[in-house]
């Protein structure tokens, strides 16, 4: 007569508990590496003081309804943005100073700003140093006069 041993859980709660914790852990390393990581600006303290200016060019922003294509050239010694502004009827946004700033988080020696020039109605260029691969934090400011129109920043990479 054979006799059958009786089958404990432990054994299998003891491997699932191992999985599971080896699972929060990817889930935790997955989780930080995904993390935006900024560094800190070099005027922190003014940005701050500043930010109701911040604030009331995103309600202008957003009330405008004006959008942006951005088109980014490069070559081996320069690169080029042309950003096309449009009002929310597809017009050519004029007569604008604007700025594009790029920002990149790995590397706060790269960063930097430059002023664009209308070069066809609703069309604004930038020329830049050359932009090395990978992700950028772009801002792009209108201006008339000293009132900010269209204050937007998005990611790229290039």
């Amino acid at each position: 007569m054979e006799r059958k041993l009786p089958i404990h859980p432990w054994p299998l709660g003891i491997i699932l508990a191992f999985l599971v914790i080896f699972a929060v852990h990817v889930y935790v390393i997955y989780k930080a590496i995904e993390a935006p990581y900024e560094l800190v600006a070099q005027n922190y303290y003014e940005q701050g003081l500043a930010y109701d200016e911040v604030i009331q060019a995103r309600e202008r922003t957003a009330q405008n309804q004006w959008t942006t294509e951005i088109q980014y050239a490069h070559d081996a010694q320069s690169s080029q943005v042309l950003v096309r502004l449009q009002d929310r009827e597809t017009n050519p946004v004029t007569g604008l100073a604007g700025t594009f700033r790029v920002y990149r988080p790995s590397n706060a020696e790269w960063d930097h700003e430059t002023r664009m020039q209308e070069v066809a109605p609703g069309q604004y260029r930038a020329n830049l140093n050359h932009l090395s691969t990978g992700l950028w934090h772009v801002t792009l400011v209108f201006r008339d006069g000293q009132e900010t129109l269209y204050a937007k920043t998005t990611k790229v990479h290039i």
